[in-house]
């Protein structure tokens, strides 16, 4: 085996698809195409974002919302139905 010979011994890593020439072409592409557009449309565009602001308060209601366990028709925990009778002054049932 000569000198200058690289060999790997673990597995193969994937490349990524944005390191890849095809990937960067396609970012560089994309952000051309997003200045070719915004250069004519910015007077009408720029005029929309104070309504896109208002826009984005109720899908950030809606989406930061989820999963704060607030319990919408979902079945107690045994642990939370006993903590809920030593509040009101229940006996409290022993499983054995």
């Amino acid at each position: 085996m000569a000198h200058g010979a690289h060999t790997t011994s673990g597995p193969q890593t994937a490349r990524s698809f944005w390191r890849s020439p095809f990937g960067v072409a396609v970012t560089v592409l994309a952000v051309l195409a997003s200045i070719y557009l915004y250069l004519p449309h910015q007077d009408h565009g720029n005029a929309l974002l104070p309504y896109l602001v208002v826009a984005t308060c109720p899908l950030m209601h809606v989406f930061m919302h989820r999963g704060h366990g607030h319990g919408h028709g979902h079945h107690q925990e045994a642990g939370d139905d006993q903590q809920s009778r030593r509040v009101q002054g229940e006996p409290e049932s022993r499983q054995g």
